[in-house]
């Protein structure tokens, strides 16, 4: 019994055998949560542009284009979002939504949806003295 006790020539293959799929998981659990992180700062920059230039124009049309446009410089195809621009009084809003599939192990496939979101106000351009 002592023997086995003292040997330690295999606890190391046992050490990272076990160490591995957890070394791994946090590497490309943190790979995954970055680009996330990556896609909804696009998402928000593309929302902001679309909804000042919304604001300016107050045209539906060149704001979802200037959305698309925004998406393409940040890598995102704009095909597989969903944006809408929202009239609501003096406020010109533009919200962007993205499915954006993680598989996760031992969980499974989930199906997040990331969204970006900005308002803009009209600004009168009557002046009152």
């Amino acid at each position: 019994m002592k023997y086995f006790i003292k040997d330690a020539k295999g606890s190391a293959i046992v050490e990272v055998s076990i160490m591995l799929p957890i070394v791994l998981a946090l590497v490309f659990g943190s790979i995954m949560f970055i680009q996330a992180q990556r896609t909804q700062i696009v998402l928000d920059m593309a929302a902001r542009e679309a909804a000042r230039d919304f604001a300016k124009t107050d045209s539906v049309s060149r704001a979802i284009l200037k959305a698309e446009e925004e998406l393409r410089i940040g890598g995102i195809d704009p095909d597989k979002t969903r944006i809408t621009p929202i009239r609501n009084g003096y406020e010109r809003q533009v919200k962007i939504e993205i499915s954006y599939p993680l598989m996760i192990p031992f969980v499974g496939k989930i199906d997040p949806k990331l969204t970006g979101h900005s308002t803009f106000h009209v600004e009168s351009s009557t002046v009152y003295w």
